[in-house]
């Protein structure tokens, strides 16, 4: 009873294993290539110049890569603003026909406020100081 059961199951997964081959053993690959951006400051100050850097791996792409903030690009690889706000900043370049994009990343460029610390300094055994 066993080796009946047996017989049409093995018969069904040698079917199944055969036909179930496209006869095309190379796989589609979709080579995804990203590089990784960093910026040398998260928080500039106005008119600060902010520096980008593109890596893919060990190799550094900075010379080749056109970088973007806000979507416009941006003349080598250095970006300074007099308007504070958040900017967006990606990467791009074409090696062999193939376009590699860095993820985008945001930065920061802020007018600090201006406050006056106003510290008096007296002591006793000092004539020439005024009394507060």
């Amino acid at each position: 009873m066993i080796m009946k059961q047996f017989v049409p199951l093995s018969a069904f997964i040698v079917f199944i294993t055969f036909f179930s081959c496209n006869g095309d053993d190379s796989p589609n690959q979709v080579q995804v290539n990203t590089s990784f951006l960093s910026k040398s400051e998260n928080k500039g100050l106005r008119n600060q110049e902010i520096s980008f850097f593109d890596m893919f791996g060990a190799i550094d792409n900075t010379t080749i890569a056109t970088f973007y903030v806000n979507d416009e690009p941006i003349e080598g690889n250095k970006f300074s603003s007099s308007t504070a706000g958040m900017f967006k900043v990606y990467s791009q370049y074409n090696v062999d026909g193939m376009t590699t994009i860095s993820q985008v990343d945001s930065f920061e460029v802020y007018i600090p406020r201006k406050k006056a610390l106003i510290e008096g300094f007296t002591g006793t055994w000092c004539g020439n100081c005024p009394y507060l």
